[in-house]
């Protein structure tokens, strides 16, 4: 499995775990939980995941408006709801399907 990370001052600020899919073995595709607790353990200090699959574009979408917002100094609570608002905003991505999955643990700030 790979990982999206962002590095500020030399620590992992948040972690996006990417879509496995078929990949993982089931302990990870129905163990959220656990998954985002292994990165809180080592060092990430948000995990931001969704608890469905959601489209590859609908993603892509969701993480660089997230990123926009974040780098632009908004909170990451903040930043994800801007982001979510933007895809329920959109025709394409209006559906909840596409942007009620994601939730952010671990700092919010």
């Amino acid at each position: 499995m790979t990982t999206d990370l962002d590095q500020r001052s030399n620590e992992h600020s948040w972690t996006r775990p990417a879509r496995c899919g078929d990949r993982c073995s089931g302990y990870w595709r129905t163990d959220g939980y656990a998954l985002r607790r292994a990165f809180t353990i080592a060092g990430a200090q948000s995990v931001l995941a969704s608890h469905w699959r959601v489209s590859d574009a609908a993603t892509s979408r969701l993480i660089t408006e997230f990123l926009r917002h974040w780098r632009a100094g908004k909170p990451r609570v903040e930043a994800l709801r801007e982001a979510q608002l933007s895809l329920l905003r959109s025709q394409e991505f209006a559906s909840p399907y596409f942007w009620a999955a994601f939730t952010l643990t671990g700092r919010w700030d």
